[in-house]
């Protein structure tokens, strides 16, 4: 299977693409990419695309992943953030990782359509 991570600033938003088998390491070495770009709004709208997505890590990793997640957001003012996922097992892992990160300035969605998750992310 073909993987990739992209990364792309749209006109309001930056898009987040993960496609295929994605090492835990290539995962937190984007989050912290987006924590050190000083390009970005400081009110930040992701929208993260899992198209055939699975993060190899052990479950310990989650909460870590949360962790690293976490550190980024305070980088920002604010952040609203819109999964789009293909697959159940994504949805548990983007439920999972995303409720560990809560905080007053990050809102997150969980979406199965990505014009639905755009329509939230834009409103």
């Amino acid at each position: 299977m073909e993987k990739y991570i992209k990364a792309e600033y749209k006109e309001n938003y930056l898009e987040v693409t993960l496609k295929g088998n994605i090492e835990f390491s290539e995962y937190t070495d984007l989050i912290n990419h987006v924590k050190q770009n000083n390009q970005l709004p400081q009110d930040l709208r992701v929208l993260g695309i899992d198209k055939g997505l699975t993060i190899m890590f052990k479950p310990s990793d989650a909460i870590l992943m949360s962790e690293i997640r976490k550190q980024a957001i305070q980088q920002f003012n604010s952040v609203r953030h819109a999964f789009v996922v293909d697959d159940p097992e994504n949805t548990a892992l983007a439920v999972l990782t995303t409720s560990a990160t809560q905080s007053p300035n990050y809102l997150v969605k969980i979406f199965s359509q990505k014009e639905n998750a755009l329509a939230w992310l834009l409103e």
